[in-house]
């Protein structure tokens, strides 16, 4: 909050909100509609570990970064994907991927292993 005041953000919202004078709905609506999706990005993260887990928010994320590597490539003219950046970006997916596998992995024998102390539990009383 004070470093929102102190670089003038404050300022700048009232003014596009409240003044008459630099009233923009353009701006208005980009900023409301902001708000709306980090709103929406925050629930739909809370969904996905609450249903699937952490591991399928991971896997989600690495999912995305792969997407969007791509789009990147096809999207912006910059950077040619030699054969050299190539290898660096999948070898850097690969050990995502891997991660992802390893955490999986642990997470499932984690949950084995609280199950069958849940069942013995339940069988000494």
């Amino acid at each position: 909050m004070f470093v929102t005041n102190y670089q003038g953000d404050g300022d700048y919202l009232y003014n596009v909100f409240f003044n008459e004078k630099t009233f923009n709905i353009e701006e208005v609506a980009a900023i409301v509609i902001s708000g709306m999706g980090g709103i929406l990005i925050t629930i739909a993260s809370l969904l996905t570990v609450t249903t699937c887990g952490p591991s399928g928010l991971n896997i989600a994320g690495t999912l995305k970064d792969v997407l969007l590597t791509y789009l990147g490539f096809i999207l912006f003219n910059d950077v040619k994907p030699t054969a050299k950046i190539l290898v660096g970006v999948g070898l850097g997916f690969a050990g995502a991927g891997y991660m992802t596998y390893t955490n999986v992995l642990a997470n499932m024998a984690k949950a084995e292993a609280e199950k069958k102390a849940k069942a013995e539990g339940s069988k000494k009383k």
